[in-house]
């Protein structure tokens, strides 16, 4: 099997200028008074990036490509919990097929409730309000596979928030977590346009007797507000069972509406779209060697840009997403049975990890501390070598005897990259994460909530800054 045309193009790009030539160029024409010029990738003069597959002009056509090609592949996993031992297991995958046919599925159950209350047409706003999961990809992939739109909702800005922004984007549909069903039903009153509760977790165990279950009850809460709550099994059921084509979107069409708090006033919502999405994740799989065989821990907030531009990517690579169980204190046990080969995450994340990382090792006492002082200083020595041939973050012997070691504490002795964004990290935490993963540390700044990643610091060039524009 060949290798995927975006996949192929993104390694093209990610390729240096030749010796001596700028890595961004400027705008003949573009200097203004007050300001520069604009300066563009060195390789996008002429043009911005829009996909790495000319094909791909939507982020439903980059997930349905990879599923038809690799529909036996893991797509997303999690790790189920069980009541008995009070402790989570290994983790469980649906395959890109699997998901395919859910997502389809949901996106015309969907659309069949809307009719219920007389909405018809395209591009409806469907809220989502849960913590990562598979089922937020699946209710996302679903919504789009129907041309309509997902809005995210946040666990930490409170009722009023999520009052405000069912109300402004005048959602009729929010799927959520079982947990947040009774804060919908508080809001309902408040809230006219919405009519269904779609709930991620089973509302039936299948063994309570008639007009017991949770659906039951929730229901008899529910149609006092005249909604309805139903499980996303039951959607996808009914999407099965009366089957209709893909309402495949345009380009200009809404992906996502995506509120975020501001410096003032009530939530902004920055519409998105399909074009933006596809950009975005061409943009980010040029920073990543994403192959094929990619895993990632999905644990930063899905309702944030950053990790859904990670996960698009990942999708459109063809890579495994593990979700983690939901306890962020607990995240090193998630990635030693995930082993992931890529790392996107926060400053606030890192620093925890290089903290432990130099408890355990530098500040051993005995053989240990003194060995693990002794490799740190010497891979920094080379790392910053004032010759840029001669500086790497490599070393055959240690990163053998010390480095997979001290990774393999933390499940991440297969990371090939890590990435760092959302606020600036420490140079000197950068540097020391370099030593000791010997793999390509990025840093990345963004217009997160517009979808825009602006520039990065590439693998060859071991500086604590930010580099080209991409």
């Amino acid at each position: 099997m060949s290798r995927p045309v975006a996949l192929a193009r993104a390694s093209e790009i990610r390729t240096p200028p030749p010796p001596g030539a700028p890595y961004s160029v400027a705008l003949d024409g573009s200097e203004e008074e007050g300001r520069s010029k604009v300066y563009r990738h060195w390789r996008f003069k002429d043009g911005l990036l829009e996909s790495l597959d000319p094909q791909i002009t939507s982020a439903h056509d980059f997930f349905e490509k990879t599923a038809n090609r690799i529909p036996n592949s893991r797509c997303l996993g999690y790790r189920p919990y069980d009541s008995t031992t009070k402790t989570f297991g290994p983790y469980v995958w649906e395959t890109y097929g699997q998901v395919q046919e859910r997502r389809k599925n949901f996106g015309i159950g969907m659309v069949h409730l809307h009719h219920q209350y007389g909405i018809t047409g395209r591009q409806h706003g469907v809220g989502l309000w849960c913590q990562n999961r598979p089922e937020w990809q699946i209710v996302d992939l679903g919504c789009m596979s129907q041309s309509l739109y997902t809005v995210s909702l946040y666990d930490t800005l409170g009722p009023d928030t999520t009052e405000y922004i069912i109300n402004h984007s005048s959602l009729a549909a929010v799927a959520t977590s079982l947990s947040h069903i009774p804060t919908l039903l508080k809001l309902a009153p408040r809230c006219p346009t919405l009519k269904i509760i779609v709930s991620l977790d089973p509302l039936s165990s299948g063994t309570e007797l008639p007009g017991n279950s949770k659906a039951d009850l929730l229901n008899a809460l529910a149609s006092e507000a005249g909604i309805q709550v139903i499980y996303i099994r039951d959607v996808e059921a009914l999407g099965e069972a009366s089957p209709r084509p893909y309402n495949v979107p345009q380009p200009e069409d809404i992906v996502t509406i995506n509120y975020t708090s501001g410096t003032t006033g009530p939530p902004k919502g920055v519409v998105l779209t399909q074009k933006n999405a596809v950009a975005a994740a061409s943009a980010s799989m040029t920073l990543v060697d994403m192959r094929e065989n990619e895993v990632m821990c999905s644990y930063l907030p899905l309702a944030h840009i950053y990790e859904r531009v990670t996960e698009g990517s990942a999708l459109w690579a063809g890579g495994a997403i593990g979700y983690f169980h939901g306890n962020i204190l607990e995240l090193v046990d998630d990635f030693k049975l995930l082993r992931p080969t890529s790392l996107i995450s926060v400053p606030r994340l890192y620093n925890r990890f290089g903290g432990a990382i130099k408890t355990a090792t530098l500040e051993a006492s005995g053989v240990r501390g003194a060995l693990s002082r002794h490799v740190v200083s010497t891979k920094l020595a080379t790392l910053n070598s004032p010759d840029p041939k001669q500086a790497t973050n490599k070393h055959a012997f240690y990163d053998r005897i010390w480095g997979r070691k001290v990774t393999a504490q933390l499940g991440l002795d297969r990371v090939r990259a890590m990435v760092s964004g959302s606020a600036p990290i420490d140079p000197s935490l950068q540097q020391f994460m370099r030593v000791v993963f010997g793999n390509s540390f990025l840093q990345v700044d963004a217009i997160t909530d517009g979808r825009s990643i602006i520039d990065d610091n590439r693998k060859w060039r071991f500086l604590s800054d930010l580099g080209e524009e991409i």
